[in-house]
């Protein structure tokens, strides 16, 4: 394993004490400015493009299917994974039979951060390091339609960065966890970080309402 400042990535990688997130709300609080947090990074990303057909359907699955994704991932217990997945089930089934886990160590799962700068908050999904020569990726799950991503990606990676400047991102990535297929698109750091700053930045010139 990979060393960074005599520490492993997973040991750096801690949760963030002073910030709690309420589900039911898709709301944070940061203990620290005793304040909820105005901005998170899907919202940043969605108040600057327009979408999309079926709202609570999308959302509906994308939870279920994130949630169960996550169990497999951190404990390998397909059977939980799969009942946690319910009428999802075969989505979880081609991410649990996608054939990449041996190599990759999960690092952390549904991981909350903050930028207390710009009040900007988030979750990403999974931090995977590669178990033969260390590289670290981002990763994000997706059940939609495939699209560019970027923003959102490089909305996670900022975040990282201001809270954990000692981890590297090597590339990012998208997985695409659909009923029929499973799919990984790598996306490059630098290209990522770049699209989120000049959406964070066209956001902050327009002044958008949250």
């Amino acid at each position: 394993m990979m060393l960074i400042k005599n520490k492993t990535a997973k040991e750096l990688l801690q949760p963030d004490p002073f910030l709690e997130f309420y589900e039911e709300q898709h709301k944070y609080y940061d203990l620290k400015k005793k304040h909820i947090v105005p901005r998170s990074i899907s919202d940043l990303k969605g108040k600057l493009e327009f979408r999309n057909a079926n709202i609570e359907e999308g959302i509906r699955r994308g939870n279920a299917v994130h949630k169960a994704c996550n169990i497999y991932a951190e404990s390998k217990d397909k059977t939980l994974a799969l009942v946690c997945a319910g009428e999802y089930r075969q989505y979880v089934e081609n991410f649990i039979n996608a054939g990449f886990w041996m190599n990759w160590e999960v690092i952390v799962s549904e991981f909350a951060l903050v930028d207390r700068l710009h009040d900007i908050a988030g979750t990403l999904d999974l931090i995977l390091q590669n178990k033969n020569n260390g590289q670290i990726i981002l990763v994000d799950i997706k059940t939609g339609n495939k699209q560019n991503f970027k923003v959102q990606l490089g909305g996670y990676v900022n975040l990282l960065y201001k809270n954990f400047p000692e981890i590297k991102i090597d590339f990012c990535s998208i997985f695409y966890v659909w009923k029929d297929e499973f799919k990984r698109v790598r996306e490059e750091t630098d290209e990522c970080l770049e699209e989120y700053e000049t959406c964070k930045d066209l956001y902050f010139e327009k002044s958008l309402p949250w």
